[in-house]
């Protein structure tokens, strides 16, 4: 999947749209380091402008030509980490899919803000169960919890850095968007070590033991956005796919009645060299 937006697009959206519509109190992005001091008024009665946009929320994050730049009050944080692990929590207390760890107090240098998919997210406060909470915004000191229908690669796009797994969804996407990703190895996935070298390859990925993920990270995010990923190849890989399986459908299809036809002809023959089989 691809993003349509450029990364100022991308990262204005994300703040203004995504996250400010979600809370009246300017506190909360001012805490988050969403918005710096001096934007806070302005931030304020953008959130209070946008809160009715989330009545019909959308998955892809709408285009920043849709908005007068009077209205995208909400500057961006100096810089901006994702932090994903596909659809499983990585340390909520009672997820079935939880990882058992999470971000250390301090995990974040100071001029980092951390964005989490909905699934990921790794702190108390975690209301899975909860539909309400997905128009609310929920902080964690400097991270925040995305919602539910965030569109993940607009989100990419708006990041510096993605922190997370190898998987054939982050994978791709972080290295058609060019964005850093640090990446923590799992045990049980054979094609990680293909995914691993097309990351390499690309200068588009460093790796981070699992240990290390519960210790500051300003040595790897600093690592990270030195990284100059290379990649200039198609993207086309949905339309591409898209085209592919009508046709695989219809060859199926075929060699099902092929088979079917064939079938027939040898209970045919069956029944003729045993005619007391024939059920007539």
């Amino acid at each position: 999947r691809r993003s349509a937006l450029t990364q100022a697009e991308a990262r204005r959206n994300l703040v203004d749209t995504v996250l400010a519509g979600r809370t009246r109190d300017r506190n909360v992005l001012l805490r988050a380091g969403l918005i710096p001091p001096e934007d806070q008024t302005n931030a304020n009665t953008n959130a209070n402008a946008n809160a009715n946009a989330h009545a019909n929320p959308h998955k892809h994050l709408p285009s920043a030509s849709s908005a007068s730049s009077s209205s995208s009050a909400c500057a961006s944080p100096a810089r901006l980490l994702l932090l994903m692990f596909g659809g499983q929590s990585i340390g909520a207390k009672g997820s079935r899919s939880s990882l058992g760890f999470r971000p250390a107090a301090d995990a974040l240098p100071p001029n980092w803000t951390c964005v989490v998919s909905h699934g990921a997210w790794p702190f108390e406060n975690d209301k899975d169960d909860d539909e309400e909470e997905d128009d609310k915004l929920c902080t964690h000191g400097r991270f925040v919890r995305l919602p539910r229908d965030a569109y993940i690669p607009d989100v990419i796009k708006a990041a510096d850095c993605v922190l997370g797994k190898i998987g054939y969804g982050s994978t791709s996407e972080v290295i058609v968007h060019r964005v850093p990703l640090i990446f923590i190895t799992r045990a049980h996935f054979n094609e990680e070590p293909s995914l691993r070298n097309l990351l390499f390859k690309h200068e588009n990925a460093i790796e981070m033991p699992k240990d290390d993920f519960v210790k500051p990270w300003a040595d790897y995010l600093d690592r990270a956005v030195r990284l100059q990923p290379n990649f200039r190849g198609p993207s086309d890989g949905a339309e591409k796919a898209a085209a592919i399986i009508p046709e695989i459908a219809h060859k199926r299809d075929a060699r099902g009645k092929q088979k079917q036809n064939a079938n027939r002809s040898i209970l045919n023959f069956n029944i003729n060299l045993n005619p007391k089989q024939n059920p007539t």
